[in-house]
C-alpha cells in the first residue's frame, strides 16, 4: 500500500482563533503526504458556524468522491464548546458510511480534571468518549507512548502509532544566532489560562537565581497568555531589574524570528513531551529546552537538547538554568542535540513516513 497513491482526507473540526496549531500541524503533514506522491485534501467540518446539521452534509458531500484514508484529529474542544464532545460520533458515522478507513489522531490523550464537580464530570465523559471513540477506528495516532495513557488497554494499544508533533513555526530566521555575551536570553513560549500564578511563579523562581548569581537575563514571553503572564512578573519584586518583553499572540514570522534571538526555551506548562508544538518548535530552532519530567515525557523528546527536572520543582529548573547560562560548551551541544531531533524525528517527512507506514500497517 505504501507504493501506491492514496487518497487521504484530513478532517479538522472548530477553528480557534487566531491560533490553532492543530490546523496549522494538519497543514504541514499534508504537504509532507503530498510531496510523497499521495491525494491528500483538507475537510473543515465548521459546526460551529454552520451548525452540526449544514456541517454534516458538507462532510458527507466531500467525502463522496472516495476516500481511502480519513483521519479525525481529537481534543475535546475541537468538536463541543464546553467539552462535551458527544458529536464526534456523528462525524465517525459519516466516516463509516463513505467507505473510507478511520484513523482517529488523539492530540491530547491525557484526561485533565479541576477541583470542581464539574471538572470531574467532564473529565469523566470525556475519558468514555475518546475510549469509545478509539475503539471505532481502525487505527489510532497519539504523540507520546501508549504506555503512559492509563485508560488506553492492550487492545487499543496494539493498534496504535506514535506519531509525534512537528512544528508549524518556519526556521526562515534560522536556527539559535549564538550567544550574546554575559546576558541569557530566555523564551516562554504560552502561559496556560487559569495557571497563571503558578507557572509564572516558577519562571519567577529561575529568574531570581539567575539575577542572584549574577547573570543578566532578557525574558521573552510569547503567545496565547503572556500579557497576564508578563503582568504577574512585573509585579514581582524579586525580579526587578530583569528585561520582561511581551510580543502577545504573534505572526508565525515574529515566533520564528523570536526563536532564532533567543538562547534556550524555558516550558512550565505541564512535563516536555512530543505533543507540545511549542517545545518542538524550540527543538527545530536549536535550542536546550527546560522543563519538568512527567509520564508523558519520553522518546523521542527525550533525544533532543532536553535538561529535566522532577514536576514541580521549580528550585532544581532554576539551579538548571543557571548551569546552563555559567556553560555555554553544554548549551550548545544540547542546541547541537535539538538540532538532529528537527531533522530526524520531528521533520515533516519523516512524521508523513510514520504516518503512511501506520495505515500500510492497519487491518483494513
Amino acid at each position: 500500500m505504501s507504493e501506491a497513491l492514496l487518497r487521504i482526507a484530513l478532517l479538522h473540526g472548530m477553528r480557534h482563533e487566531p491560533a490553532d496549531g492543530i490546523w496549522n500541524n494538519s497543514g504541514r503533514l499534508a504537504e509532507a503526504l503530498q510531496r510523497k506522491g499521495h491525494d491528500v485534501t483538507r475537510v473543515e467540518v465548521a459546526w460551529n458556524t454552520r451548525g452540526w446539521k449544514r456541517a454534516l452534509g458538507d462532510l458527507r458531500r466531500d467525502l463522496s468522491g472516495g476516500c481511502d484514508w480519513v483521519v479525525l484529529p481529537y481534543t475535546p474542544l475541537l468538536w463541543s464548546r464546553r467539552g462535551f464532545p458527544w458529536r464526534v460520533y456523528l462525524v465517525t458515522r459519516a466516516v463509516r458510511r463513505s467507505g473510507a478507513g478511520l484513523v482517529v489522531h488523539i492530540h491530547d490523550p491525557l484526561v485533565s480534571t479541576g477541583p470542581r464537580l464539574i471538572d470531574r464530570v467532564r473529565a469523566a465523559f470525556q475519558t468514555f468518549v475518546v475510549r469509545r471513540l478509539s475503539r471505532s477506528a481502525l487505527r489510532l495516532f497519539v504523540s507520546i507512548q501508549p504506555g503512559s495513557i492509563p485508560w488506553m488497554d492492550g487492545s487499543l494499544r496494539a493498534r496504535t502509532v506514535v506519531v509525534v508533533t512537528g512544528s508549524a513555526i518556519p526556521t526562515d530566521a534560522g536556527r539559535h544566532s549564538g550567544w550574546v555575551k554575559d546576558r541569557l536570553r530566555v523564551v516562554v513560549f504560552g502561559v496556560s489560562p487559569r495557571r497563571e500564578a503558578q507557572e509564572m511563579g516558577d519562571v519567577a523562581t529561575v529568574l531570581r537565581t539567575l539575577k542572584e548569581g549574577g547573570v543578566a537575563v532578557h525574558l521573552t514571553l510569547i503567545g496565547g497568555g503572556a500579557d497576564r503572564g508578563a503582568a504577574l512578573l512585573r509585579d514581582d519584586p524579586g525580579v526587578r531589574g530583569i528585561e520582561i518583553e511581551d510580543r502577545g499572540i504573534a505572526s508565525e514570522h515574529a515566533i520564528d524570528e523570536v526563536l532564532a534571538a533567543s538562547d534556550v526555551l524555558l516550558f512550565v506548562r505541564t512535563g516536555v513531551s512530543s505533543r507540545r508544538s511549542t517545545v518542538i518548535a524550540g527543538i527545530a530552532h536549536g535550542l536546550p529546552i527546560l522543563g519538568y519530567e512527567t509520564a508523558e515525557t519520553g522518546p523521542p523528546v527525550t533525544e533532543a537538547g532536553v535538561v529535566l527536572v522532577p514536576e514541580g520543582s521549580a528550585k532544581d529548573l532554576a539551579d538548571a538554568t543557571l548551569g546552563l547560562a555559567r556553560d555555554p560548551a553544554w548549551a550548545a551541544a544540547l542546541g547541537a542535540r535539538s538540532v538532529a531531533a528537527a531533522e530526524g524525528a520531528f521533520s515533516w517527512d519523516r512524521i508523513a513516513g510514520v504516518v503512511l507506514r501506520g495505515l500500510e500497517e492497519a487491518d483494513r
